[in-house]
Parts: C-alpha cells; structure tokens; sequence
C-alpha cells in the first residue's frame, strides 16, 4: 500500500529535510477520526465532515461519532493524486 509519500509504506518513519518523523497514517490503526484526518490533510474538521456529508470520502457514524476506515482513506487519497507525468517543451 502507498500513501501520501510514495513508496512509502503505511507506519514507517519518514525522513523529511534531515529530519525523522512517525507517518500519521500507523500501520495499526484501522479507523480514523475526522480530526485525525484534519491534522493530516492541514484542513479544518468542518472540511472532513463535509467530504464526507458530499460522499467524496466514505465514513460511518457510529452513535454519535464519525469514523473512516482506512480503505475509504486510501480511496480517497487516490482519487485524488495528481498526474505525476510533467510535460516537457522544447
């Protein structure tokens, strides 16, 4: 599986300018919380909650709490990948 950096195995360490940094996305953990998306993505939990309310990102309510699985994550994060492909102009 990939995730926001590719190649770059759910719940590994990421080596970022020199420095090391536990991924968000541990290899554990199965659901997440809007907020937790939120930190992630630098957006707002209003945001995440209205991915979800659009259906542009799956999640399940759960009494009163929202979660995301891991695979409606990853659905999203690939729907969403920009075209590596750079155009070249001679």
């Amino acid at each position: 599986m990939k995730n926001l950096h590719e190649g770059q195995a759910f719940g590994q360490a990421m080596t970022t300018m020199g420095v090391t940094m536990l991924n968000p996305l541990s290899a554990d953990k199965e659901m997440f919380s809007p907020a937790e998306i939120a930190a992630i993505f630098g957006v707002s939990r209003r945001i995440v909650l209205r991915w979800i309310a659009q259906g542009r990102l799956g999640g399940y309510r759960v009494s009163y709490t929202v979660r995301v699985a891991r695979a409606d994550l990853e659905s999203f994060l690939s729907q969403h990948r920009l075209n590596d492909e750079r155009k070249t102009t001679k």
